[in-house]
């Protein structure tokens, strides 16, 4: 009995709101990979993001509903270390809040909150190519492991547990593989060209509602940009251009798919890096949708702010190559 009256208030809260696992939620794949550095730097980001999805969408076509929105926001720490030549390690940890309102047909508001430190996400990065005098090439591979520290108990006040893409956490362990490459164009060595290339397989959370096994879909990321300095009166700015491709596979709830989840997203992230000084630097940057084909229908990101402080340090380091 308890089975089924769990499954029941699940897809009555499922077939009420809508899927957005998918398109919601802490934005790790996309904020890993610190720049590449000589021996001994650490580097350290904290950032706020904010990801508001008030788009309801249909495969290709936009719905005219604003009675569905979501909010996610993030307190992001990011550290990375270069202890050789060759090897560095990222590890990315989040604070998130969630917001999820309904405009009833009866004119009154649903709204579900949860907040809690989310999963944490170490990369280990390896330099194939050591670094030479007038090198403009940087080439980076990753293997990365997100470990499930988040909750994923949070509940409404009646008691049933809130869907698993508004959980802090997410329950399972994911792996992730990661790369990218720069280069400095025009032998311009403040001028970088730049491809990221980012897979997420996700693992199984075995307690979903006490009873279930849901595992979130695969994830493929491709981002490619430009970037450069200039002079802004007494300070340095780099601005950025960036467009990412997202391709987010259907979630699985024993073993079935999951209607309304999975699709793929093209986004527009102008950003900008300003230095006051040479060891740090604000930074900003907006990710908007240029297009978005999701599986059924969902809400579908309408944009995505970060703004943050980036510090970095160079120390000193014994380790050899």
């Amino acid at each position: 009995m308890r089975y089924w009256l769990l499954l029941f208030s699940s897809l009555l809260v499922y077939h009420t709101s809508g899927q957005t696992c998918c398109s919601g939620g802490v934005p790790v794949s996309g904020n890993l990979g610190m720049p590449a550095g000589e021996v001994g730097l650490l580097q350290v980001s904290i950032a706020y993001d904010q990801n508001r999805l008030n788009t309801l969408q249909t495969e290709w076509t936009r719905q005219e509903d604003a009675n569905r929105t979501r909010l996610t926001h993030s307190a992001l720490v990011e550290l990375g270390y270069v202890w050789s030549p060759r090897w560095a390690v990222d590890v990315l940890g989040a604070f998130v809040g969630q917001e999820r309102l309904i405009q009833t047909q009866s004119g009154g508001e649903d709204l579900a909150r949860t907040i809690g430190i989310g999963d944490l996400t170490t990369l280990l990065k390896f330099s194939p190519l050591l670094p030479k005098p007038g090198q403009n090439f940087d080439w980076q591979l990753g293997l990365g492991v997100k470990a499930p520290l988040g909750a994923t108990d949070r509940a409404a006040d009646n008691g049933i547990p809130f869907n698993l893409d508004l959980q802090p956490g997410s329950g399972a362990w994911d792996l992730l593989v990661w790369t990218r490459a720069s280069v400095a164009p025009w032998q311009r060595a403040s001028s970088q060209l730049f491809v990221q290339g980012v897979f997420s397989r996700k693992g199984v959370f075995r307690e979903y509602f006490g009873v279930q096994a849901y595992q979130f879909g695969a994830e493929y990321q491709l981002l490619a940009g430009w970037s450069d300095r200039f002079l802004l009166g007494p300070w340095i700015i780099d601005p950025q251009m960036t467009l990412r491709w997202r391709t987010a596979l259907e979630d699985r709830v024993d073993a079935a798919i999951l209607p309304n989840t999975g699709g793929d997203w093209l986004f527009l992230i102008p950003g900008f890096m300003l230095w006051p000084q040479p060891n740090w630097a604000l930074q900003a940057s907006l990710e908007l949708p240029t297009l978005a084909r999701v599986t059924g229908t969902q809400l579908t990101p309408t944009y995505r702010l970060q703004i943050g402080f980036f510090y970095r340090l160079q120390t000193q380091s014994t380790i050899n190559p």
